[in-house]
């Protein structure tokens, strides 16, 4: 599965295959394993090999060409959850659109930063 997220690999993995550690996310290398020690309390002893953790996949290509990298689509939220935003900002809508209207020139440039100050 690795080998399909890397840009411009067109090859299959051989068991000789891997991938630099630059280009994984820290969660998902373990650089430490836990220890217990008698006394029950754990040590945590540094690899001499880092592992990763199950389903790992690489994740970051610094330097690699844009049209290479594949954009994860943004996840959409709930619909009725999109639906309940809107119904709950229509009066502050209503309420800019009220404040928004310019009657002339003078009233745009004389009113033009209080008008940009009441939009944030």
């Amino acid at each position: 599965m690795w080998a399909s997220v890397i840009p411009g690999a067109h090859w299959g993995p051989t068991k000789g295959s891997f991938v630099c550690k630059r280009h994984l996310a820290d969660s998902d290398v373990f650089r430490l394993h836990p220890y217990n020690l008698e006394d029950g309390t754990v040590k945590q002893i540094p690899l001499a090999h880092l592992r990763l953790r199950d389903n790992a996949v690489s994740s970051t290509f610094n330097g690699a060409a844009s049209y290479l990298l594949k954009v994860a689509p943004t996840p959409e939220s709930d619909p009725a959850e999109r639906r309940q935003d809107v119904d709950n900002n229509q009066d502050k809508r209503n309420e800019f659109l009220k404040s928004d209207i310019i009657c002339d020139y003078e009233d745009f440039v004389g009113n033009m930063k209080a008008k940009f100050d009441n939009v944030q």
